[in-house]
């Protein structure tokens, strides 16, 4: 799955970014990615860390339902998903039962960003966070830079968000030089609705709903 950026959108220059009051163009590529009910695609995703020589590979199938919750469901190595929502983050594996990671855990704050991001919920963000970004048509990039005084308490020092009209085609998370996470995304499909059982794989929680 080849990304679809090539130099020139990383060359372009970035501006700081007030996500409050973000001018015209910037509001109207927000109010459109916010607009997306529920989107799928599939992703690749590479994980950096200090002591591999090559990074480690997963791949797997990303989801957004209307009100904003998410999915990973990974497929390979191995079969696991992880369902992501405010104040939530849920994960099974397999066929297994479905467990809770702790709002303790260094793991859920991670989590926790990506719906923020991916619905472009990016006020809260900028609380900790300077944001930067460069928009030419309908090809866009906005990186997220950990502030001075939040960057011992966050779980990434940098972020960073590519795409092209509603569609999120990259996403760089890094944790420090060494350590990073890259997710590639493929071609999306907008589903008017899930299905019972997909939502019962995808978006499940550990007592029925």
């Amino acid at each position: 799955m080849a990304c679809l950026f090539g130099g020139a959108l990383r060359a372009a220059p970035l501006a700081p970014l007030d996500v409050a009051s973000p001018g015209a163009e910037w509001r109207a590529l927000f109010d459109s990615m916010q607009a997306v009910d529920r989107v799928a695609a599939p992703f690749e995703e590479a994980r950096s860390f200090a002591f591999r020589k090559e990074p480690k590979r997963y791949r797997g199938i990303f989801r957004k339902e209307a009100d904003g919750r998410v999915s990973l469901a990974y497929t390979e190595p191995e079969a696991m998903a992880l369902h992501l929502g405010e104040g939530f983050a849920y994960y099974r594996k397999g066929g297994g039962a479905v467990r809770r990671i702790p709002q303790s855990n260094a793991q859920s704050a991670a989590l926790a960003l990506f719906p923020q991001l991916l619905n472009f919920d990016l006020v809260p963000i900028a609380e900790h966070y300077a944001i930067f970004g460069s928009l030419e048509g309908e090809r866009w990039r906005l990186r997220f830079e950990a502030k001075e005084a939040s960057a011992d308490e966050l779980p990434y020092q940098a972020m960073e968000i590519q795409g092209q009209g509603t569609a999120v085609r990259r996403i760089e998370l890094s944790k420090s030089e060494a350590q990073r996470i890259v997710i590639e995304m493929g071609d999306p499909v907008y589903p008017e609705f899930y299905l019972p059982e997909a939502r019962a794989a995808y978006f499940f929680s550990p007592d029925p709903e």
